[in-house]
């Protein structure tokens, strides 16, 4: 199992710390419990899966969703990368859903923010990409699809600000995805 503070600290690095949430410590105990000892958060996302608000994280082997559910209960979902076929999103004006065939089912997880949805998406499109060709998965190039997914979203956040442009925030972000 792995210590809760280190996961606590990789929650944080994704953009998955605390807000006003009452059972922290425990939702950070059920996420450490539930990753393998070589096993790292390398991005993450609030959204609902199956009527439940939670938390889906990338690593280096699955997507995770976790939440706790009442005193006692839990939700624990797990997506792993050799069994999805296919991962995707629909797009709303400010949120949008994150698609993940696996097999004979599809499962959505809704209602995301639309800036880190397309950050999301993209650095696990490329994790599964290189997880299918034997590539490099370790959390070294995690961290960097990371970097590249957090510059998304803050480029995002300029545009949505009115500080770049769209043609502005289209030419940064195909500069950044070509590195």
């Amino acid at each position: 199992m792995r210590k809760a503070s280190e996961v606590e600290r990789e929650l944080n690095r994704a953009g998955l710390q605390r807000f006003w949430e009452f059972w922290w410590t425990r939702k950070v105990r059920l996420f450490a419990e539930s990753l393998g000892d070589n096993e790292h958060i390398v991005a993450g996302v609030r959204g609902y899966f199956r009527e439940v608000r939670g938390r889906l994280v990338a690593t280096e082997q699955r997507l995770l969703f976790i939440e706790r559910k009442g005193l006692f209960g839990s939700i624990v979902e797990s997506f792993p990368y050799s069994r999805i076929n296919e991962i995707s999103a629909s797009n709303d004006v400010f949120r949008g859903d994150l698609i993940i065939s696996s097999g004979a089912s599809t499962e959505r997880i809704r209602s995301i923010w639309k800036a880190h949805l397309i950050a999301f998406l993209h650095l696990v499109q490329q994790t599964l990409a290189e997880f299918r060709s034997g590539g490099p998965t370790s959390s070294t190039g995690a961290a960097n699809h990371l970097d590249t997914a957090s510059q998304l979203e803050k480029l995002a956040a300029l545009r949505d600000r009115g500080v770049l442009t769209p043609q502005e925030f289209q030419e940064q972000k195909e500069k950044l995805l070509r590195q």
